[in-house]
């Protein structure tokens, strides 16, 4: 049976960020609500980057800014393991995963993270 703690620690520890970057870049670049909000934060920045802010001041704010992005990014990264987690405990459930399959995914993900 399937721990799903333990597929989230194995997943966790994987390498995964340079294949869910590309994966979701791909997606992004076509979303039409992504590249409108680009080009709005990039107005954003400029009007921003035209206030008159002492150095102190504008230091505040972008380390705000960074830690905002910082969390969005945490958040992002745990969805995805949450999706991949609930997927590989779905396909177990519905059988797709036969056979000790399920436990034979959760030793090649161990063999993977151990190198």
């Amino acid at each position: 049976m399937f721990d799903k703690d333990n597929i989230v620690n194995i997943l966790m520890q994987m390498d995964l960020a340079a294949h869910i970057d590309s994966s979701r870049d791909s997606i992004l670049l076509k979303d039409s609500v992504y590249t409108k909000t680009l080009n709005e934060m990039a107005e954003k920045n400029k009007a921003y980057r035209a206030l008159s802010l002492s150095k102190e001041d504008r230091e505040i704010v972008e380390s705000y800014v960074e830690a905002v992005e910082d969390i969005n990014l945490r958040i992002d990264w745990i969805g995805y393991i949450a999706g991949v987690r609930d997927a590989i405990l779905l396909f177990n459930q519905i059988g797709l995963l036969k056979d000790n399959a399920g436990e034979e995914l959760e030793k090649k993900f161990l063999n993977a993270i151990s190198k």
